[in-house]
């Protein structure tokens, strides 16, 4: 009797925890598991609250970021609410309690932008000749003390040391703006060597947490040099960072011989008022002088363009911007440059871009983060056991979702699209091997898994307009990638729907699953035609010396790509363990398979691509209705509208895909042969023409 009693109090103890989980307001978990569930509003949230309950939610996705959380915690986001904010974790769930990260309410998913708008007549000046720049963002309210040297160089401090000799000077005859600047004359350096240093700061600045600033200054040198670092420092030992840092430019600062502005951007990440400024001029040559003036320290008025903008998104998508590689190239409307050092754009427009334009999104890409190039993705993964679901991301530089040295990732039912475009390096030279290659190397992708990537899975997405690749999974770092599973996602308008590669030869590649996609029109998207290397292809299986082993590409649907439905030059190490069966491709003309660039199968030697190589014996090509009905069948049903949109728009865009463009192909070797010849044939003649010139002068 003493045990059937107990067991009675037992049970409704049970009851009652489970009733309690339920109530309104209350966390959505047990004391059993100990997890938590958070909620973030954009509109009704504080990130003074808790965030345990709708009523009670967080605001931003800062307070996400620095907030640290358990296996089997969910942070949720309300749909139908937008946050202009990058989200970046590193905390790790477990095998049995992953953290999620999804939506909660009714409406359309929660909506994270990589971007920021300059809609306003004002965020506009005209430079003349129909150039429009992005305007300074300070709010007026100078913070440095003496940003002038007006009184001498009170309020700044400067530290030389280790191999270094210099020293600094008010300048009154060399200076920018009226009524001085400051000069330093470097007598010896030995830069680079880690025992220099030379430093420039002023300290004694009140900052605010979770708030831009920008500095901004004028410089120039006697000989051109890189300014190795510029900090928002603690002003006291220890020197803590006070801030993220930010520079719109890939590498350091180059000082020139001309007076050059630069912005720096912060966001601080601390309220203070012992903030210093610091400027480091390690890499100052000896013999060397450095001029500055102009400098300013001021709060933004609202988010700087502190990162490389890769693309503009005009009038709610219905058209974009055309990125040119240099200022002097902007002569058609809605072209625009970048400038670098300060963070503006340059568009070229016939009257104020924001007049000309509805709306004007600035996909924010690359840039530096605290001295080391950051990806800066809508989503940056760098954690196990995390879930994210249910999300729209949009309008990001680079990468929707970024994972790197992750495992057991789950991306699921999540939109991405208007992907990419952001600067990463110049490739202004010829080369003999690939042709030549000039302009800028842009780049973007939906989903990407970076190195030692394993039990990952994208499924049920829908990804449409990027740069690069829909999703790809890629290596330059010995690393072990496996496991990886790619299912039942919608991709369109992506140069490449999927990208596989993996490098060096130490590296590994196994269990990789594309399985179930309808992907269409690659090739077919915004960044098509602004590539200096133009393909479009829906497997672009590009250069990887890794072995490769059980990589599966089957039941998918491939229709209509500007250059082929699959490229592949890998190596005969990952070609030995790769498969592909039971697909459907539709491709009304041009080339449906191509190997290392000049083996190349049209659509009507599909068959002998299926001999010669092995692969898609069970595949079925050519039939538009097959194909079409095939993916319907694999697309969920309120989505079939969608399908059958897609399906019509690349139809009546399939006659003009490449207009205009020269699908980019290396030189096959002997054009590589004739080209070096050529090459070796007109140095020489030049050569031989300046010794007969020279003969000629002598003997004059």
């Amino acid at each position: 009797m003493r045990f059937q009693k107990s067991y009675k109090y037992l049970f409704l103890l049970t009851i009652l925890i489970a009733l309690l989980a339920f109530l309104p307001g209350n966390t959505a978990v047990t004391a059993q598991t100990g997890s938590t569930t958070y909620y973030v509003d954009a509109t009704g949230g504080n990130d003074g609250n808790a965030g345990t309950s709708p009523s009670n939610a967080w605001q931003s996705i800062y307070k996400v970021n620095n907030s640290e959380f358990n296996p089997g915690d969910s942070i949720l986001f309300k749909r139908g609410e937008m946050w202009r904010e990058r989200l970046m974790f590193s905390s790790s769930g477990n095998s049995n309690n992953p953290i999620t990260f999804g939506a909660y309410g009714t409406g359309n998913k929660p909506l994270l932008l990589g971007s920021v708008e300059r809609n306003d007549a004002s965020d506009w000046v005209n430079e003349g000749g129909n150039i429009w720049s992005t305007i300074d963002l300070r709010d007026g309210n100078e913070l440095l003390s003496n940003p002038s040297f007006s009184t001498d160089t009170d309020g700044w401090y400067f530290s030389v040391g280790g191999n270094a000799n210099a020293n600094i000077y008010r300048d009154t005859e060399i200076y920018d703006s009226a009524p001085a600047g400051v000069r330093i004359d470097c007598t010896s350096n030995v830069p680079g060597d880690g025992q220099s240093w030379l430093f420039v700061s002023s300290g004694g600045l009140h900052i605010e947490e979770d708030t831009w600033y920008v500095l901004s200054f004028k410089a120039k040198g006697s000989s051109e040099f890189d300014v190795h670092t510029i900090n928002l420092l603690k002003g006291d030992a220890p020197h803590n960072y006070y801030s993220i840092k930010y520079r719109p430019v890939i590498g350091y600062f180059q000082i020139s011989t001309e007076w050059k502005m630069v912005n720096v951007y912060f966001l601080a990440d601390i309220m203070a008022n012992d903030g210093q400024i610091l400027l480091d001029f390690q890499n100052l040559p000896g013999g060397e002088s450095v001029y500055i003036d102009t400098l300013s320290f001021q709060k933004c008025g609202r988010t700087p363009l502190y990162a490389d903008v890769g693309n503009l998104i005009f009038n709610n998508e219905e058209s974009v911007g055309v990125r040119v590689d240099f200022m002097k190239d902007l002569d058609a409307q809605g072209e625009f440059w970048f400038d670098s050092d300060t963070g503006q754009i340059k568009m070229y427009s016939t009257n104020n871009p924001a007049d000309h334009y509805s709306d004007i999104e600035c996909a924010l890409g690359s840039t530096v983060y605290r001295d080391l190039w950051d990806e800066e993705s809508i989503i940056y993964i760098m954690a196990d056991y995390i879930t994210v679901e249910n999300l729209d991301l949009r309008y990001a530089g680079v990468d929707g979702i970024r994972c790197e040295e992750v495992g057991n990732v789950i991306i699921r039912g999540c939109d991405i699209s208007y992907i990419g475009g952001s600067f990463i390096y110049s490739t202004e030279y010829i080369d003999f091997d690939f042709g030549p290659r000039t302009g800028y190397l842009r780049y973007g992708n939906g989903i990407t898994f970076w190195e030692n990537a394993h039990d990952c899975t994208v499924e049920g997405c829908k990804i449409r307009e990027v740069y690069d690749e829909g999703i790809t999974n890629q290596g330059q770092a010995t690393n072990n990638q496996y496991n990886l599973y790619y299912r039942n996602n919608l991709i369109w308008n992506c140069e490449r729907s999927f990208n596989i590669w993996d490098n060096p030869e130490s590296s590994k590649m196994s269990n990789i699953y594309v399985e179930g996609n309808v992907c269409i029109g690659a090739g077919f998207g915004w960044g098509h035609k602004q590539r200096p290397d133009p393909h479009g292809s829906h497997l672009g299986f590009f250069e990887s010396t890794a072995k490769g082993e059980n990589i599966i590409v089957r039941n998918n649907v491939f229709y209509e790509a500007a250059y082929c439905a699959f490229f592949c030059d890998w190596r005969d190490d990952s070609l030995a363990g790769l498969m592909l069966d039971n697909n459907y491709y539709y491709q009304k003309s041009g080339e449906m398979v191509v190997f290392n660039w000049h083996t190349k199968y049209p659509v009507e030697q599909f068959s002998k691509y299926q001999s010669q190589k092995g692969y898609d014996l069970h595949s079925i090509i050519g039939d538009k209705e097959a194909v079409q009905e095939a993916a319907r069948a694999m697309t969920r049903e309120e989505d079939l509208d969608l399908l059958n949109e897609l399906f019509r728009r690349t139809d009546t865009l399939e006659a003009t895909k490449n207009e205009g463009v020269t699908i980019w192909e290396p030189y096959s070797p002997r054009e590589a042969l004739f080209i070096l010849i050529g090459a070796v044939i007109g140095i020489g003649a030049v050569i031989t023409g300046v010794i007969i010139f020279i003969r000629r002068r002598r003997k004059a």
